[in-house]
Parts: C-alpha cells; structure tokens; sequence
C-alpha cells in the first residue's frame, strides 16, 4: 500500500511587488493510503484535466516506491483576481478520482507500517547492486536505458519515476528514473548495458555517467541507516537525487514536508546529514 499526497496550486505573477515574484496559493491537498491509484490511473487524471485546462497548466508527478507526489500547477501568466473556472472543474475531477480512497481510508484505516519491518530485516541481507539515476524527454519506457535493460533481460526495479509536463504555448517534458540492479557485482554483462545505455543519453560525457551511477550498495541498508538517524520512518523516505564524486556521495530524500540530504563516503557511510522543511509541491528528481 503506497500514500498519496496530491496537490492543485495555482501560480501567478505579483504585479504589486517590484521583484515580480511568482506567488503560490494552495487550493486543494489531498492525502490517502491507497491500493489502486497507478500509473494509468493518474495518466487518466491527467488527459481529464487537460480537457478542462488546456493552456498554462503543468504537471510534476514523483512516483517512489512507498509515496506517490502529485503537483498540478495553474500557471496564470498575470495576476486574477477571480477565480479561474476550470479550477471548480478539476477539483470536481479530483473529487472524483479520490472516491475510492476516501472509502477504503475510513472503512480501513490501515496504513504500511509493516514496510519498516520487512526493510530491517532484509537490509543487510540483500545482495549489493546498482543504483542508477537517468533523464531523458520521453517517457519512462523509452528512455535508452530501460531499453536496453529489457532488450538484455536484465532484471531492475524502480526506485523513484518522475515526470513534469508543462502546457504553456509550446509543450514540454522530461522523464526521470532512478532504478536499482540486483546482483550487479554477479554479471559483467550489466556493466556493459549499463554503459551503453548511459552512452546513448549523453555519449559526450563520461563523468556524467559515473556521477549517476551508485555501484555496489545496498540500498535497503542505507534507508535503514537514514530512518535511524532522522527518526523517520522507511516508508515515508523517498529518493529523489543523488550524485557522486571522487571524495562523496550525496542522496536526497524527500519525506513529506522535509528534504533529507545526506552524505556518504564511497562505503556509503554515513558521514554528514541535513534536514530542510520545503514546501510540498517541490518534490522532483
């Protein structure tokens, strides 16, 4: 069971305020456990949405593997002092897509916290593997990478997905993925696929490739160690970022309204670790 955290904000520019500052305002949140909602489900939302709102409207989506982060922003390019219509429509769309949390969240209020314990349990069994951190402007499946991973039957999981559209005149998109490969120390072959779909991305930049690529951790352990020095708990610990050099590692993990950044030797041994409350639609990778 993963929790879902959705929030509408709207975002216009401040003509009163000489440094043109773009102002927030939050006009729905929503926060469920739930059993259902995926990718489709969410891809779903989205094409609704946009019926309603076709222009100035941008979507970031962090999927993890206990959390589900939802942003939809109103982009106003001017300040509005009324309402926008479509903002009634697409809390009415929401509504909606929540109906089935609402219900299994009051006739089951249960929650994931037996992840914790699974997670203290295997952590220092699992074998070490490959953490991996890739972009690109398609969608997840048919980033290069990915591509190649499946073409050689090399088995991976996400760890964290993330997508942003933006629909403001001309339309944008990026993907982003952090994925963990099993085993990796076991076959040399994932260190070639894993080299020629890094390759693909950017073929110019070999650094680049090894800062986002973790090799030899074990992952669950590291969530273990970071629950146990932030008290808080696996489950509400999502990994957004992470980037290595020859002296460090840095992760970023994002946990509700907090920023967990924490820094590694190249043991990943934890050597530094800083906590910084953000706001909630700040979240991708």
């Amino acid at each position: 069971m993963k929790k879902i955290y959705l929030k509408l904000i709207s975002e216009y520019a401040n003509s009163k305020n000489e440094s043109s500052e773009t102002e927030i305002k939050i006009l729905k949140e929503y926060e469920y456990f739930t059993k259902g909602i995926t990718p489709e489900r969410i891809d779903n939302l989205i094409s609704s949405i946009r019926k309603v709102r076709e222009d100035w409207i941008a979507f970031d989506v962090t999927d993890g593997s206990y959390n589900i982060y939802v942003t939809i922003s109103l982009l106003n390019p001017f300040e509005r002092e009324n309402e926008d219509a479509s903002q009634t429509e697409i809390i009415s769309l929401l509504e909606e897509f929540f109906k089935p949390e609402r219900l299994l969240n009051v006739f089951h209020p249960t929650d994931n916290n037996n992840i914790d314990e699974e997670i203290v349990e295997t952590g220092q069994e699992e074998s070490k593997g490959i953490l991996l951190q890739i972009e690109g402007y398609s969608t997840i499946e048919e980033l290069e990478l990915i591509k190649e991973l499946k073409k050689k039957n090399v088995k991976f999981e996400y760890i964290t997905t993330n997508f942003i559209a933006t629909d403001m005149g001309a339309g944008s998109f990026v993907a982003a993925a952090i994925i963990y490969i099993l085993d990796a120390a076991a076959s040399g072959i994932i260190s070639e696929v894993v080299n020629t779909g890094l390759a693909k991305i950017n073929p110019l930049s070999q650094s680049n490739i090894d800062e986002q690529k973790l090799d030899q951790i074990n992952y669950k352990k590291l969530l273990k160690d970071v629950s146990g020095r932030t008290n808080i708990k696996v489950k509400d610990l999502t990994l957004i970022n992470m980037h290595k050099t020859d002296e460090k590692v840095t992760v970023k993990f994002k946990a509700n309204d907090s920023i967990v950044t924490v820094i590694c030797n190249n043991q990943y041994i934890i050597q530094d670790l800083d906590r910084e409350v953000i706001e909630n639609f700040s979240q991708s990778i």
